[in-house]
């Protein structure tokens, strides 16, 4: 088998999180919505790939900068936790499972967007929210 990075294949497969080239990142993305955790994150800081991988739910809300974190309220400190284990949200489902109203959810999410967190995608009713 070939792979950019052997070692780091070695250590996946062992922790059978990579079994075969290619279906590395799946199984890490099915793994953490099967323990209730947050997707894994990829950032790219040159020259290096960074692959941030949560332990906890809680995790990625204290990952982020101490600025972002604290210009975030508690409350919007579990809805961002909320919303990186699920990936992508729309202001309905963000005040469902936050039990806010969908006024108090889009303002969150709009939050979130300006401290670039999310991107907006959609217009209208269809507007969903992505993890960046």
């Amino acid at each position: 088998m070939l792979s950019w990075n052997p070692e780091l294949h070695y250590v996946f497969a062992k922790m059978e999180l990579a079994e075969e080239r290619g279906l590395g990142i799946r199984s890490l993305q099915i793994q953490a919505e099967r323990h209730g955790l947050p997707l894994p994150k990829f950032t790219s800081e040159a020259p290096y790939l960074v692959l941030t991988l949560y332990r906890t739910p809680e995790a990625a809300a204290r990952s982020l900068a101490p600025a972002v974190l604290a210009a975030l309220s508690r409350a919007e400190q579990e809805g961002w936790q909320w919303i990186a284990n699920a990936g992508r949200t729309k202001s309905s489902q963000y005040a469902k499972a936050m039990r806010v109203e969908v006024r108090t959810a889009r303002r969150h999410l709009s939050r979130f967007e300006d401290l670039g967190l999310v991107r907006k995608t959609g217009s209208g009713p269809s507007i969903e929210y992505d993890v960046i």
